[in-house]
């Protein structure tokens, strides 16, 4: 079986309900999978200059699930990004010496960017496996 780097992309910085649904399935994802994963990257810039200021969504993400998930797991974040393109794009510096041969992507998002996710990932990684998992705040 392949390992996997596995992405979780921004989805703001207020620790709501809803917010803390979406992380705690992808906490309850990669406990499920910790024997498979090689290393996660949580995605996500300063995209609430008010409401969190200095803050970015990849720190909040990370603060929260860090705190849940075991020491071992490598996590990796990237600050930068302020669109979905651009959690894609600027992840790619992550990914080199990690063969596609080796290694699938699981990427987690909210379910009404899935097929948005789906298709840059298919063409910004058309190489690597890409699995998608989505998390629906209305179920």
């Amino acid at each position: 079986m392949k390992k996997k780097i596995v992405w979780l992309l921004g989805y703001g910085c207020k620790l709501d309900e809803g917010y803390c649904c979406y992380l705690d399935r992808f906490i309850n994802y990669v406990l499920q999978n910790e024997t498979w994963i090689a290393f996660l990257i949580v995605c996500g810039g300063a995209s609430q200059k008010h409401s969190a200021p200095g803050l970015t969504e990849a720190e909040v993400m990370a603060g929260y699930i860090r705190r849940r998930l075991p020491p071992n797991i490598p996590v990796v974040l990237e600050k930068e990004s302020l669109t979905t393109q651009e959690n894609l794009l600027f992840c790619c510096r992550h990914l080199t010496g990690y063969s596609p041969e080796d290694y699938q992507q699981v990427l987690f998002c909210d379910a009404i960017r899935a097929l948005k996710v789906k298709i840059l990932a298919s063409k910004i990684f058309p190489r690597y496996e890409t699995g998608i998992e989505t998390y629906d705040k209305s179920s």
